[in-house]
């Protein structure tokens, strides 16, 4: 318990918490959105990322970086939060989504013979498609996402010192 806090002393471990959590959510809205709601590809990328946008939102500003701004600092908090957000999850994760889909096709096939090799099951070209091109934005986007929001949105303030040596 007591490594368990000081990890979380880190503001970089925190930030890859919410992001796990946050991209367990999409990925959840992500699959339900495309095989339940039958929703193209690009609009099931959409809607789970819209509907992650709130939740992480309250965990970094609480959890991550500590901020505790209220009145009209919330509200500029909130627009420049979501302005990093929308900038990293619907242009620089979608462009990346939009790449590798293109690069995958037909090409995905090699994805689904390690991966039935690996778990016994066969997977879609689309289930291959819409995951591993939702991972690598991700990714792109995490990088773009913690910056900004560091850098912009959730300034240093005194009660988390600069932390990111994790």
């Amino acid at each position: 318990m007591k490594y368990l806090r000081k990890l979380l002393q880190h503001r970089l471990v925190r930030f890859l918490l919410v992001g796990f959590s946050n991209a367990a959510l999409h990925f959840t809205i992500l699959n339900l959105s495309f095989y339940v709601l039958g929703l193209g590809k690009i609009g099931a990328s959409l809607v789970a990322t819209l509907c992650a946008v709130t939740y992480s939102f309250f965990l970094n500003k609480d959890f991550v970086f500590k901020n505790k701004a209220e009145g009209e600092t919330l509200l500029s908090e909130a627009a420049l939060f979501i302005l990093v957000t929308l900038s990293g999850m619907l242009i620089i994760h979608n462009l990346t989504y939009l790449v590798v889909v293109h690069l995958l096709a037909g090409h995905d096939n090699t994805i689904i013979n390690l991966l039935a090799t690996t778990t016994g099951h066969r997977f879609s070209s689309d289930f291959v498609d819409i995951n591993f091109a939702t991972i690598c934005g991700a990714l792109v986007a995490m990088f773009w996402n913690y910056n900004g929001y560091r850098m912009f949105v959730f300034k240093q303030n005194s009660e988390d010192p600069v932390d990111d040596k994790a």
